[in-house]
Order: structure tokens, then sequence, then C-alpha cells
């Protein structure tokens, strides 16, 4: 919504709080996505991980924004779009185990 406000301060607003937004992602999670994996396949695990995901979730997000933009003209369908893609986050989040307590040899 702010971005078709047309307002360049809303605009950078908009901008620098999905920035905010991902930095305060960014920083944990490494250490979540490494010990979701048991220690002899860690690095093996969370660097194919982490690669998928950067390729399925980076890699055809572009195109379904921009096919959604086309198709219906504003940025409420994309902000829906945004919205799932959080659900699926939040669901496999709560899915994932917790491994604070537990000892890194397994």
């Amino acid at each position: 919504m702010l971005l078709d406000s047309a307002q360049p301060l809303l605009i950078v607003l908009a901008v620098i709080g999905g920035l905010v937004i991902h930095a305060i992602m960014y920083g944990p999670q490494a250490a979540f996505v490494t010990e979701q994996f048991p220690t002899r396949v860690r690095y093996a695990g969370s660097s194919l991980a982490y690669t998928l995901a950067g390729i399925v979730g980076g890699g055809f997000a572009p195109l379904i924004i921009a096919s959604l933009f086309r198709s219906f003209h504003n940025t409420t369908a994309i902000s829906l779009y945004v919205l799932a893609a959080l659900a699926i986050t939040g669901v496999a989040l709560f899915a994932a185990r917790e491994t604070g307590k537990s000892p890194l040899e397994e």
C-alpha cells in the first residue's frame, strides 16, 4: 500500500521497514537452519537447505509477483502472496524441532 501511494517518502519508509525486518530475520537464520541437522551431516544439510530455499523462494517469487501485478494492476495481491508465504513459514517454524538444549554431538 505504501508503494501504491507513489509518494517517495512513503516508498523509502516501506523499503527501510522491509530491510529492518529482513535483518532481524537474517541474524538467527544461519543458526536455526544449521541446528536442524545432526552433527555428521550438519554442513551439507544446512548448505543444501539454504541453497534450495534460495532457489525456490528467490527464483519463483519475482515471477509470481510480476504475474500478480500484471493481472491485478495493484499491490494488494502481492501483499496477500507475501502474507501466504509468511503463514507457510510460520507453520514450518512451529513444526521445526527445538535443539537449543541438545548437545552438539549426537
